[in-house]
């Protein structure tokens, strides 16, 4: 899966939102960070530091079911850049029926392959008691997924940067659900591997 942000091209507004994310608790949340999510954090520090104010408003805005840190990644990158990277960030009047779903078939994991801004997992985290999983290949949305994910308190996650077509899910006693858009709407960015995965 192409990650664009690894390359280190990103926008001073995505270093911003990364050192936001930072400043909200991402870098203790959701297990270890990769490679390309300290490199992130690190070129972020070049920023300003976000106001107290600022951590505060949007700690506040994930707590009242808003996504704030998911809609400025949607005003600083291109339609083109989020569509190469298979970003949809799926609007709450389809998260919350499919989140419902998901929960009446009581699930004890649940897996999000390409989770965005970790619209899906925090709605989840909201409602139920579960393993959180979640991927992503760009760094900068698993940074703000975990900071989502430290704003309402959520406790056992684990956040992955990396291709979920790669990954090694550990064994799982119980129901593990798979929620979220498929991250993999650019068909012809695969390689021949990856589509006969």
């Amino acid at each position: 899966m192409l990650s664009l942000r690894a390359r280190g091209d990103e926008h001073t507004e995505e270093l911003m939102i990364a050192r936001l994310a930072s400043a909200m608790g991402a870098l203790e949340t959701g297990g270890p960070l990769s490679p390309d999510e300290e490199s992130l954090a690190a070129r972020s520090l070049a920023v300003p530091p976000p106001t107290t104010q600022e951590i505060d408003d949007a700690r506040e805005a994930i707590r009242a079911g808003r996504d704030p840190l998911g809609d400025r990644i949607i005003e600083a990158r291109s339609q083109r850049d989020r569509r190469l990277l298979g970003q949809v960030f799926t609007p709450d009047s389809i998260v919350a029926p499919m989140v419902q779903w998901v929960l009446e078939q009581s699930p004890s994991r649940v897996v999000d392959a390409g989770c965005g801004s970790g619209r899906f997992l925090i709605a989840v985290s909201r409602r139920a008691e579960a393993q959180l999983v979640a991927f992503d290949t760009d760094p900068l949305s698993t940074l703000v997924t975990r900071a989502g994910l430290a704003a309402i308190g959520a406790r056992g996650a684990t956040v992955i940067c990396g291709d979920y077509t790669q990954a090694k899910l550990p064994p799982h006693d119980g129901k593990a659900a798979f929620v979220g858009n498929p991250p993999y709407v650019r068909h012809h960015n695969l390689s021949a591997e990856a589509k006969a995965w």
